[in-house]
């Protein structure tokens, strides 16, 4: 039977709903900050490339690229792994997981 709009039945279901929520979030005392798969992609791929140019005797793999300025990285154009076409199609999977 097909909820109708407005009705008793509807009113009574979003009340119950509302509540539900209000409750949750003084559960969770409103920290909402989950981690979601996107917020550890990036490290993935970067350790993943790391590892292959390892193997292939490439740059080398301890390098701290996160940890330099903006200006070095302006400077030898380095882009975050993420700007790539490698980082938009991993994080294109995971959202249509």
């Amino acid at each position: 039977m097909p909820l109708t709009f407005p009705s008793a039945t509807y009113d009574s279901l979003r009340s119950t709903l509302v509540q539900a929520e209000l409750m949750l979030l003084r559960v969770l005392r409103f920290e909402l900050r989950i981690p979601v798969p996107t917020k550890f992609l990036s490290r993935y791929i970067d350790r993943t490339i790391s590892q292959i140019n390892a193997e292939n005797d490439g740059w080398s793999a301890t390098d701290d690229y996160e940890g330099s300025t903006r200006d070095y990285h302006d400077e030898f154009q380095i882009v975050d792994v993420m700007e790539t076409g490698v980082g938009k199609a991993a994080q294109s999977r995971v959202v249509e997981a």
